[in-house]
Order: C-alpha cells, then sequence, then structure tokens
C-alpha cells in the first residue's frame, strides 16, 4: 500500500538504517543449528570424498533389481547408479566400484561417506574399506543433511527418471536404464 502512495506519512524507508543480518534473528529463524561434518573441507583432487546412498525399493525390474546405489566424487561430481537384486549385493557392489575407481581415475580413495544402513555399517564392509586404505564417516542417524550432497542427486535422478518413463510411456520394469541413462546425462 505504501507503495502505491495509498498510506500518507509514513517514509519509503522506516528504517533507513537497518541494512544488515541481524546473527540472532538468523538463529532465532533456523530450525537446525549449524553443524560442522569434516566431508564438507575442500576437496583437491578425484577420490578425496566419495559418497554414497541406497535407492529403493522400487517395481522389480526386468532383470530382478529392486534397489539401487548412487555413488558420487566430491571432486569431479561423477555420478554413478548401479542397480541392486537386493540389499545384501550393495557391499560387493560398492567395493567393486570403488576398486574400479581407483583403477580407472588413477586416484586413490580416501574418505567415502555414507549413511548408518546396514550394508554400510557391516564387518565384511569395515574390512574391505580398511583394506583399500579408506577412511568410514558415517552420517548421524536422522540427519539427511550430513549426507545431503548425495540425497539431492537422488531426488534429481528419480524425479528426471521418473520424467522419462512417463513421457516415452515406459514399462516400470526398465526403471534401471532410466536411472543410468540420468546419471550419464547429469554429469
Amino acid at each position: 500500500m505504501q507503495k502505491f502512495d495509498v498510506v500518507k506519512g509514513f517514509p519509503s524507508k522506516p528504517w533507513p538504517s537497518i541494512n544488515r543480518l541481524c546473527e540472532s534473528c538468523s538463529f532465532a529463524k533456523s530450525t537446525h543449528w549449524p553443524f560442522k561434518c569434516e566431508s564438507r573441507d575442500i576437496v583437491k583432487a578425484p577420490g578425496d570424498v566419495i559418497v554414497i546412498d541406497l535407492v529403493g525399493p522400487f517395481p522389480i525390474s526386468v532383470q530382478q533389481h529392486l534397489y539401487g546405489l548412487v555413488i558420487q566424487d566430491h571432486y569431479s561430481s561423477l555420478v554413478s547408479f548401479i542397480p541392486l537384486r537386493s540389499k545384501g549385493n550393495a557391499t560387493k557392489a560398492v567395493l567393486g566400484w570403488l576398486r574400479s575407481f581407483n583403477v580407472l581415475s588413477g586416484h586413490q580413495v580416501k574418505r567415502f561417506m555414507s549413511d548408518n544402513d546396514g550394508e554400510f555399517t557391516s564387518d565384511t564392509f569395515e574390512d574391505g574399506l580398511l583394506h583399500l586404505g579408506i577412511t568410514h564417516e558415517k552420517a548421524i542417524l536422522y540427519e539427511n543433511h550430513h549426507n545431503g550432497k548425495v540425497e539431492r542427486v537422488n531426488q534429481t535422478l528419480s524425479e528426471a527418471s521418473r520424467e522419462i518413463m512417463l513421457e516415452k510411456n515406459f514399462d516400470l520394469g526398465l526403471w534401471p536404464w532410466a536411472f543410468r541413462h540420468v546419471a550419464c546425462v547429469f554429469q
């Protein structure tokens, strides 16, 4: 109303001296306390920080896949998607991907970040990471923002895959191919 001169007598900027951020106001409006996570440090090379998340279950694919692994390198933003028949296949798939990454990129994976799913906390998995010389960081339970980068990638992959499948009228059993396609295009 002030903009259209409907209200007379008020200055156009009632508090012209207030042009700074109020730290107390910012904290009062926030819903979470600020956090520091080691993986937020600046990465300097491929493999410095690799993040992973498990997505699914989805409808059974034509090759009997129910789940998928989304893997992302923080430095290069390389995204990989690996379809899985069961959650139990995650350990073998991740360790295989990490070995391949080390060989193909010429860079050693240093830190690996995941949530606290059982697939990523088993003794077999931890031993495999130890054998590869990789430090494992686990996100805090129920705090998705600790693994936020890969969570955002999950959302993008899911939305784009769903859009492709609807647009082209694909059978739901082809979801792994849609996810792989989007992961390649996402680069």
